[in-house]
């Protein structure tokens, strides 16, 4: 009875182990910054950051924050946001020496 017991212990935890190391393989959910984007960038900018693709969200993101301290997303595939990714790309460059 006890090494019967003492199996069905073994088999319950092994069980366990597969259904943890299962759902920890599975593809996180989509979990971006930005939920809404704007298409301008307006005045009063403060500070632009620039995040890029990662594990948690497949997109690039570009949050501006306002000199009042605000912050919106902006569009990344509209006009301004194309030209801040060109002027960002141009500034992260080291000229040849």
């Amino acid at each position: 009875m006890k090494a019967t017991m003492f199996s069905l212990i073994k088999v319950l935890l092994l069980l366990s182990l597969l259904a943890s190391l299962s759902s920890a393989q599975r593809p996180r959910t989509n979990s971006c910054l930005c939920s809404s984007l704007r298409k301008s960038i307006g005045r009063n900018v403060q500070a632009i950051n620039f995040y890029e693709a990662n594990t948690f969200c497949d997109t690039l993101e570009i949050v501006v924050t306002r000199k009042d301290g605000r912050r919106f997303c902006l569009d990344p595939n509209s006009r301004n946001g194309l030209f801040l990714q060109r002027r960002n790309k141009d500034s992260t460059t080291t000229p040849p020496q």
